[in-house]
């Protein structure tokens, strides 16, 4: 019994753009929902005129601290699958790409090399056209290295591979480097002594835990940088590199983020409930390119 050939049905649109909508609709309504009360209960206490108020219910500090962390994991947990779903670009607009989905579209296409500089050619020169010879040598020399980087970025799958642009992630790594030991110096004070006896305590570890694991992991992204600057690797070697400090890369911005979120619960759970869904819009409008 023989088969006719058949394709398999192209997978549906990911609805990772919808789905985030709603998820950050629903922490704003549940911190409004929560923050209501208690700024009801603030007036009522300081002016006679909300009186009414006072029936309003005392919503407590741990309460509201596990609300918050709540939220962080939520969104967490939607910004994985969002990243997962994103990657499925078939039968989905360009339009509702996030930047995983835009970037699997780039693989898909590369995109005209532009070609290098002819050099100078053989005639003689005054004393000062040598000197803007040497200097147009050495502009040449700068634009070569970076048509070289350009030749290299499509088989490097689209990441930079100049040094100059690789110097500059590793300075932005070591500002990362000490923000993140500034906020482990902060946090370790409120550590407790053995173990956490609270749900406060318990937050100010994770979060002494997450600056640590983050400070590691720009260390890391450092040093592979570095490694890569440091020597003319083959392409593939210096493209493997780049990969893993890119990773490492973005491991220490989430890191930073979630850690920072976590200490914020357990100093200030209110601010925290707040800073939840500015947080989750901002990462919203960084990822997808379109409104």
């Amino acid at each position: 019994m023989s088969e006719t050939g058949s394709t398999k049905p192209a997978p549906a649109p990911a609805p990772a753009r919808r789905v985030a909508k709603i998820i950050l609709t629903l922490t704003v309504l549940l911190a409004l929902a929560l923050v209501a009360p208690h700024v009801g209960r603030q007036l009522s206490a300081r002016l006679p005129l909300f009186d009414c108020l006072q029936v309003l219910p005392d919503i407590g500090d741990t309460t509201v601290r596990a609300f918050a962390f709540g939220i962080l994991l939520v969104l967490v947990a939607v910004q994985f699958w969002v990243h997962a779903q994103d990657k499925n670009v078939q039968n989905r607009p360009e339009k509702e790409d996030g930047v995983i989905g835009r970037y699997q579209r780039l693989l898909a296409r590369t995109g005209p090399v532009p070609s290098a500089h002819a050099p100078l050619g053989g005639q003689t020169l005054t004393p000062d056209g040598v000197a803007l010879a040497v200097a147009h040598g050495i502009a040449l020399a700068r634009e070569k290295e970076k048509h070289d980087a350009l030749l290299k970025q499509p088989v490097a799958s689209f990441h930079e591979t100049d040094k100059s642009a690789i110097r500059a992630f590793m300075t932005k790594q070591a500002i990362f480097a000490a923000i993140t030991l500034a906020l482990l110096k902060a946090v370790s004070t409120r550590l407790p002594p053995v173990f956490p006896g609270d749900f406060k305590e318990l937050l100010y570890v994770t979060a002494a835990g997450g600056f640590l694991v983050t400070l590691l992991t720009v260390f890391a992204a450092i040093q592979t940088y570095s490694t890569y600057v440091r020597i003319q690797w083959d392409d593939a070697s210096g493209i493997a590199l780049l990969i893993k400090g890119r990773h490492f890369d973005e491991q220490s911005f989430y890191g930073l983020t979630f850690s920072l979120l976590v200490a914020l619960c357990a100093y200030q759970p209110w601010a925290a409930l707040i800073a939840m869904p500015v947080f989750g819009h901002l990462l919203y409008n960084y990822y997808f390119f379109e409104p």
